[in-house]
């Protein structure tokens, strides 16, 4: 219904499918089915809002990894973290390019990793020297200053991405 560019096909016939000028939208919940006397919509600017985002989030993962000399295929775990990771879906984030096509036992949920992180330093002066360890250890990367990372980042902003290599098992299922 929708192209990798996030606008909804306007040749197929829908009564959910609303276009507005040269903007679209689709219905979700009907008001009649909803309770809150609108319709609940998604529109091609909400869609571009949420490629921006997952554009954003996977150019810099990529820059990151790229930088190290390595690609995604050389990662073993990805600790997903936070309310956000919470909910996330490993399949859709997937095949909409918001985390690289690895294989699914990749991804790790970890909860809420700031705070067990903030607790483990307060209670424990081993984690609290490890902790300084690490953030001397930190490399701050300037995203706005790499020539790469908007090539990246333009790649990124079609779902799931340009290059269809970083993607097999999404192209392959809409064979």
């Amino acid at each position: 219904w929708i192209d990798a560019a996030g606008k909804f096909n306007r040749h197929k016939i829908s009564k959910a499918i609303r276009v507005i000028g040269r903007r679209a939208e689709y219905t979700i919940v009907w008001e009649k089915e909803c309770g809150i006397k609108k319709n609940i919509i998604i529109s091609e600017i909400d869609i571009e809002n949420i490629i921006r985002a997952k554009a954003a989030i996977y150019s810099a993962c990529s820059l990151m990894i790229g930088q190290l000399g390595l690609t995604f295929s050389d990662v073993r775990k990805i600790y997903i973290a936070g309310g956000f990771g919470q909910y996330l879906n490993i399949k859709h984030a997937k095949t909409i390019g918001l985390i690289p096509d690895l294989p699914d036992q990749t991804f790790q949920y970890i909860g809420n990793a700031s705070l067990m992180g903030a607790y483990m330093v307060l209670i424990s002066q081993e984690y609290r020297l490890r902790q300084i360890e690490l953030a001397r250890k930190i490399t701050y990367i300037e995203l706005n200053t790499d020539s790469s990372y908007m090539d990246q980042y333009m790649g990124a902003m079609f779902l799931p991405h340009t290059n269809k290599n970083l993607f097999p098992s999404i192209h392959q299922k809409r064979k």
